[in-house]
């Protein structure tokens, strides 16, 4: 009985660790603080990667962690990756941040966290990446957007 549970045990473990191996973890994940929560559209938040050994497949998204003080339902974002300061995509990003009953849709408690993938890319060996996000909004400044988050992975 004690040889059963013994090889239950290492199986369960077993499982366990190739589950949690085949999550892939990012490869780089950053968060810039907007300057006292007030984001002018002129103001470009930057994100500078390090360059990789290698290239690296994967999936790229952009993050806002917001307050209840966002007036808006909405935002609108432009992304815009270079490669060797040399402008390869740019995207406008929506964001629903809350519901038509003016509840908060994203994650969190205090600070509400949402995400949206822009998509596959390709971080080739050698160079040099940087991720540019400034806001498409018509009010100047906006107010209770407090991080901008880069995930890639």
């Amino acid at each position: 009985m004690n040889r059963l549970l013994c090889n239950i045990t290492i199986l369960l473990c077993v499982f366990s660790f190739s589950v949690i191996s085949c999550q892939k973890a990012p490869v780089y994940t950053a968060y810039k603080d907007l300057n006292a929560s007030m984001w002018y559209g002129s103001d470009t938040v930057l994100f500078s990667m390090p360059k990789y050994i290698g290239d690296i497949d994967g999936e790229l998204s952009l993050g806002v962690r917001y307050t209840s003080e966002y007036e808006y339902r909405n935002l609108a974002l432009c992304m815009s990756l270079y490669e060797d300061k040399i402008l390869v995509r740019r995207d406008t990003l929506r964001y629903v941040l809350f519901s038509d009953c003016d509840e908060a849709v994203g994650s969190g408690a205090y600070f509400r966290d949402e995400q949206l993938n822009v998509g596959q890319v390709t971080m080739r060996h050698g160079h040099r990446y940087s991720v540019r996000v400034h806001h498409l909004m018509r009010k100047d400044p906006i107010v209770g957007i407090k991080n901008i988050f880069v995930n890639f992975k």
